[in-house]
């Protein structure tokens, strides 16, 4: 979630969105990817697989991105994971997205 302020430092703009982030390659693979599986993910969502490469003080990594941005996509998460609910603090995480 991202909240925007205004010229004031008034809260203007309010936007709840999910991330999936994931490595492109299976651990210790450089030859099996996991492109497939998130396209299917990103097609499920109706939002676009991104990819992202990056540098950080551990090293190189390429991951792919997934990104609800907009209340449709957000809902089809939403709807997915009160269906095939978590468990341990992925599913206190998804509580204090969902009641936003």
């Amino acid at each position: 979630m991202t909240l925007h302020k205004n010229v004031n430092g008034e809260a203007s703009n309010l936007k709840n969105f999910y991330r999936l982030e994931l490595s492109k390659a299976y651990h210790n693979s450089n030859s099996l990817s996991y492109f497939d599986i998130m396209s299917i993910i990103a097609k499920s969502f109706n939002t676009p697989l991104r990819e992202r490469d990056r540098v950080t003080n551990y090293g190189k990594s390429s991951t792919y991105l997934i990104i609800t941005s907009n209340f449709d996509s957000n809902k089809l998460i939403f709807d997915y994971f009160k269906t095939y609910s978590m468990f341990s603090s992925k599913l206190l995480d998804f509580n204090d997205w969902g009641t936003i």
